[in-house]
């Protein structure tokens, strides 16, 4: 049985991803790779793991640290990722997320509302 081509279908490809130290994100991030694209990774945990594996697949990818709920913050890491892939997103995955408890309104649903919805609205 003949092996199946590696996909090339987001080669030349930019793709900013929130979230991708670990979970999903990383998985995300590892995926796009696997099919050509570049990474940039936001997040505010240590994404350096992800970028490893990123270019032990064969492509660039750099990691700015970045709270999604800070929107200066989120304007300057978006800025130097435009800068690392030469001004040009193609694709944003928009990953971070906090899970608290759904029933609670203390202080992690609101971290939790504040990752998940105000971030998701800076991010665009």
């Amino acid at each position: 049985m003949m092996e199946a081509a590696p996909s090339t279908r987001f080669a030349q490809k930019n793709v900013l991803i929130t979230g991708a130290a670990a979970g999903l994100g990383r998985h995300i991030a590892r995926a796009f790779a696997a099919e050509g694209a570049d990474i940039a990774i936001l997040d505010f945990q240590d994404a350096s793991a992800t970028v490893r594996e990123i270019t032990a697949l064969g492509r660039r990818s750099e990691f700015f640290w970045s709270d999604v709920r800070d929107e200066d913050g989120v304007k300057t890491a978006v800025a130097g990722a435009a800068e690392f892939f030469g001004e040009r997103i193609d694709v944003l995955v928009k990953n971070a997320a906090a899970m608290p408890f759904l029933c609670s309104v203390d202080a992690s649903a609101m971290t939790g509302q504040a990752i998940n919805v105000t971030g998701g609205f800076i991010m665009t």
